[in-house]
């Protein structure tokens, strides 16, 4: 539960389907007004190819929060990987939460049926019966399709228990489509095999004999009657009306929902239940149709919806180029905000997609979103609540006060780079109009496509910052290389035009004593040392290079105080030799020249300082030598 909520997790796949809204809308219905809120999974596809992309489809099911549902339903014949079931059964099982398969039959689950045998029957039987047919032919699916099969065996069983013969001709096959259905009708023609009825095993291939029957001058119903099955829409708007079966999504979502209240209130809950089909009766057979759809009506809706969808297309059209190209993830609030076609929905992202130094081929969370998220666009929230971080089982900030202001289901789809998980989308829609859903595939397909590319090229961004960096910075010392330094001293010259600049070379002493005695792994760390004593020394607005093997050079500008340039590399080394104690001293030679800036070239600066640190370290040794 969810404050005084309870959860039910719907998984499913293509939501754009009338079928499924009608389910969702149904079930949601049942729910609303007793304390339940529907959250909806869905994918793109059925998931049956198990590719790439569709296994990133499939990370939205690890989205569920187990501990926050209370019911689990799954809609079997939408989801067809048997894998991906089965995580989400195993997974809400070991919670102690019921499963409701639809449509299917999981072990561990309540299976909730059609009862295609009995629906089929209803069909046949009404021909047979009400009619007073006893020639009929069968329009089958494919063959060896297990739906194609039970409804030729209920034909059969039928025939039998009317004691109307059965022979094989009485059967052509129509592969549940519209060709192969012509070609079998065109067949019977011309063989002068007309029966009084044919009987098809969907309402496609029903509407396609009607329709080929007409156009050879046989009138359906009355010289031929034609039925079909599924109670798809189109079998209004034929000519004549098909009669047909439904398999009302209505009663199956309100049996779920039935289900599920049995369970909470301890009453006894079967492993299985059948739904009944309901027979249409319409003009195909005869009949006068119970209720006649507007045509107009219906086309205006059709229209209606068509052009909202065109419009909405073309707004998203250059939204994914938008994305890819911004610098950061506040520029991409911006280009989100700037369309007017993102609406009732929130975006989350995961924190490798924002973070420019994560490698966009990988995944950085042992589970698929990881345990923290950032909310990127949020048209239920203030701009200012953007771009802030949420506990994946959060899902959405303030979730109990959300739910209580919204009474239609809430849809979670995955955002993915094939299969890599980026993110999530939450819709939250304030009906289950049809018009919505359909457009979640591809708002889901442009947004990805976007953080996909918005991913990459930062990445790749990242990447040359990098590869730049390794040739402008010796690898030893961090100091600037020579390639490094002669871009950025043009620079330093520009900011200091007609000021003075100040050049300052540090000189190893005795580097080849280090080398020869304590071997050059020493001498490194002798030389790294000059180099971050020359760092230290130089303040401000300066830059600093490994000129040579043991010579360290920098640029100041300004007028530095040479003294104490010279005192802060002296006392630097004087407390690095005491923390080391190596048996060794670590000193340097440093010469420091000031010049102005319009006058002096890189390689005047490096040989008057040259000069002012070879002096240095002359009466360096001069001095040894008087000790000695």
């Amino acid at each position: 539960m969810i404050g005084k909520y309870r959860i039910i997790a719907l998984c499913t796949s293509g939501i754009q389907d009338a079928s499924c809204r009608d389910f969702i809308s149904s079930l949601n219905g049942c729910m609303v007004n007793s304390n339940k809120r529907l959250m909806v999974y869905d994918t793109a596809g059925d998931l049956f190819w198990n590719t790439p992309t569709e296994k990133g489809d499939a990370k939205i099911f690890d989205l569920i929060d187990y501990s926050a549902a209370d019911a689990v339903i799954i809609h079997i014949e939408r989801l067809k990987n048997s894998e991906v079931v089965g995580k989400i059964i195993k997974s809400a099982r070991s919670f102690g939460i019921p499963v409701i398969a639809i449509d299917g039959e999981c072990d561990g689950c309540v299976n909730l049926k059609f009862d295609y045998a009995a629906g089929f029957k209803k069909v046949v039987e009404h021909v047979i019966h009400k009619h007073c047919v006893h020639r009929l032919h069968f329009i089958a699916g494919i063959k060896g399709n297990e739906f194609s099969e039970l409804r030729l065996k209920v034909f059969k069983e039928t025939l039998e228990e009317n004691g109307i013969p059965f022979d094989d001709s009485m059967v052509s096959y129509g592969d549940f489509w519209s060709v192969p259905t012509r070609s079998a009708v065109t067949r019977l023609i011309k063989e002068k095999r007309v029966p009084e009825a044919i009987i098809c095993a969907n309402d496609v291939m029903a509407i396609t004999a009607a329709s080929v029957l007409t156009q050879n001058g046989i009138s359906v119903p009355d010289d031929v009657i034609v039925t079909g099955f599924d109670g798809i829409d189109e079998i209004n708007f034929s000519v004549p009306r098909i009669t047909s079966c439904l398999c009302s999504q209505e009663r199956i979502a309100e049996k779920a929902a039935e289900v599920i209240d049995d369970f909470y209130e301890g009453k006894q809950i079967l492993r299985e239940y059948f739904i009944e089909p309901t027979l249409i009766e319409s003009e195909s057979c005869g009949c006068i149709p119970e209720t006649i759809i507007n045509a107009a009506d219906y086309l205006n809706k059709l229209n209606d919806r068509f052009f909202r969808y065109r419009e909405e297309t073309l707004s998203l059209g250059d939204l994914s180029s938008r994305i890819q190209v911004c610098d950061g993830i506040y520029e991409v609030c911006e280009v989100l905000h700037s369309k007017k076609s993102l609406y009732d929905m929130a975006c989350v992202l995961k924190n490798e997609v924002i973070d420019e130094t994560k490698d966009s081929l990988k995944i950085y969370t042992e589970s698929s979103f990881g345990e923290n998220l950032h909310i990127v666009y949020n048209t239920s929230a203030a701009r200012s609540d953007e771009v802030r971080s949420i506990g994946v089982k959060e899902l959405l900030p303030n979730m109990e006060g959300f739910l209580q202001d919204r009474k239609f289901p809430l849809i979670f789809n995955a955002l993915a780079s094939v299969d890599i998980p980026l993110g999530y989308v939450c819709f939250f829609y304030n009906d289950c109009d049809i018009s919505n859903y359909m457009k979640i595939n591809q708002t889901i397909s442009v947004l990805s496509s976007g953080f996909i590319g918005f991913r990459n090229m930062r990445y790749q961004k990242y990447l040359t910052r990098q590869i730049e960096d390794m040739y402008k910075y010796d690898s030893l010392t961090g100091l600037y290389n020579r390639l490094g330094f002669s871009k950025e001293f043009p620079r330093l010259k520009e900011r200091n035009r007609g000021g003075l600049i100040t050049a300052v070379l540090a000189d190893l002493d005795r580097l080849k004593y280090i080398n020869d005695t304590f071997g050059h792994d020493e001498g490194d760390v002798a030389i790294k040392a000059i180099a971050d004593a020359l760092k230290n020394a130089c303040k401000g607005d300066a830059i600093c290079t490994r000129f040579g093997g043991d010579e360290m050079f920098a640029v100041i500008g300004g007028k530095a105080d040479g003294d104490a340039v010279k005192e802060s590399i002296r006392t630097y080394l004087d407390d690095l030799n005491k923390a080391l104690n190596k048996p060794y001293t670590i000193s340097a030679s440093v010469g420091i020249y000031t010049a102005q800036s319009d006058n002096m070239g890189f390689e005047e600066l490096i040989r008057k300082s040259d000069e002012l640190m070879y002096i240095e370290k002359f009466l360096k040794k001069a001095s040894d030598t008087l000790k000695q």
